[in-house]
């Protein structure tokens, strides 16, 4: 009898060191489906699962692909915050346009109300719909005022979000992973998020401006700076941006279908030493989307500067 359970004994033994042996043989390495620069590998044995809208356990998901096509989140302004993982939204947001914004706008600096100002604006005025002048005393509401991509100027960050709704957002990484490239379908532009690398000493600046990006946990952050002084902040901001301005995003996926933007913005020119934080968009995947041709052609515009450009094709 002590033989027989020895031998059982010693074929439980084997068994299981086989099993482990051959789990070894079929794990992913360290780093294994991650490229590098793009954060910590994510290879759980069970992917995380992050509550979702309408749902107790969403998809399944890893907060570190940002990879898909993404375009304004509106639906869910009207579902419970705790399934979205975020705050509840004020009633505000329902101008889909706006953003979902909780701090003012700091003081201008005596510069940038001589070099700065527009003359008007043609969006409304941030925060408030019934004003015809921003905080600033700048008309708003004004067909002839200044808006992004007037007379098909580019948009850049963070006006390439004013209109999520009407507009395709795609993340593509580099095959070596130190890239990530954000196209926007509006006015066809593209970004490019540099990982492993810090800004140029000398940055010439542009419309995009130069971005550098990381990880923090589950959120990329997305540092730009080198921008031209020849682009708006948003279309509810009546003033240009300077060559000093700065912008920080953090992209939170909170759930497979869901990713939410958080920005801070700096300008010293602009704002002195403060920053202007508690700006928010928020978005949902949308993989069966195509970009549609959202190409600015000069021809086509009305006596305004404005043209008629849809991203979406549902």
């Amino acid at each position: 009898m002590r033989a027989i359970r020895a031998f059982a004994a010693m074929a439980a033994a084997f068994a299981l060191s086989h099993v482990l042996f051959a789990g070894g043989q079929n794990a992913a390495p360290q780093g294994a489906g991650q490229p590098p620069g793009q954060g910590p590998a994510v290879k759980p044995a069970a992917p995380p699962k992050t509550a979702g809208p309408g749902a107790a356990g969403d998809k399944a998901f890893d907060p570190h692909v940002l990879t898909g096509t993404w375009t304004g989140d509106v639906m869910s302004t009207n579902l419970p915050a705790a399934n979205l993982g975020r705050k509840p939204r004020p009633p505000r947001f329902t101008n889909l346009a706006m953003y979902d914004l909780t701090d003012p706008e700091p003081p201008l600096t005596p510069w940038a109300k001589e070099h700065l100002m527009m003359k008007s604006i043609a969006g409304n005025a941030l925060g408030d719909r019934g004003t015809d002048f921003d905080p600033n005393g700048i008309p708003a509401n004004d067909p002839k005022g200044e808006f992004p991509g007037k007379d098909c100027e580019p948009l850049a960050a963070p006006a390439i979000y004013d209109d999520p709704v009407k507009t395709v957002y795609e993340f593509i990484p580099s095959r070596d992973g130190n890239r990530l490239f954000q196209f926007v379908s509006r006015q066809r532009e593209w970004r490019t998020f540099f990982f492993n690398q810090d800004h140029p000493k000398d940055v010439d600046p542009s419309y995009e401006g130069h971005s550098t990006a990381k990880w923090d946990g589950n959120t990329l952050v997305v540092d730009t700076v080198g921008f031209n002084d020849k682009t708006m902040i948003s279309q509810n901001v009546a003033h240009w941006k300077s060559e000093t301005f700065r912008l920080v995003e953090r992209f939170t996926r909170t759930s497979h279908d869901y990713l939410e933007l958080e920005m801070t913005m700096f300008d010293p020119k602009a704002w002195g030493e403060k920053s202007w934080g508690g700006y928010r968009k928020y978005f949902k995947l949308v993989p069966d989307s195509t970009f549609q041709e959202a190409i600015c052609n000069p021809r086509d515009l009305d006596e305004n500067g404005r043209i008629r450009a849809v991203g979406v094709n549902r």
